[in-house]
This record gives C-alpha cells, sequence and structure tokens, in this order.
C-alpha cells in the first residue's frame, strides 16, 4: 500500500499532463471530424 501511494504521489504531475494531453488530443480529433462532416 505504501510503496502504490508513493508510487501516485511521485507520478501524479506525468499523469495529470497524460489527461490533459489525452482530452486536448481528443477535443482536437473531435472539432476536426466535425468539421470535416459538416464541411461535407
Amino acid at each position: 500500500m505504501d510503496q502504490t501511494q508513493f508510487g501516485l504521489r511521485a507520478n501524479w504531475k506525468q499523469f495529470t499532463l497524460l489527461v490533459i494531453v489525452n482530452a486536448f488530443v481528443g477535443d482536437m480529433v473531435g472539432i476536426g471530424t466535425q468539421g470535416k462532416i459538416g464541411t461535407r
């Protein structure tokens, strides 16, 4: 348990960055898809 908590504390910055990048890329892809569908 302690090792897992330490790992999460040590990696929370990377985890947060991953979530932000994931959301940003997903949002951009969604906008791009909507744009293509809307154009056609």
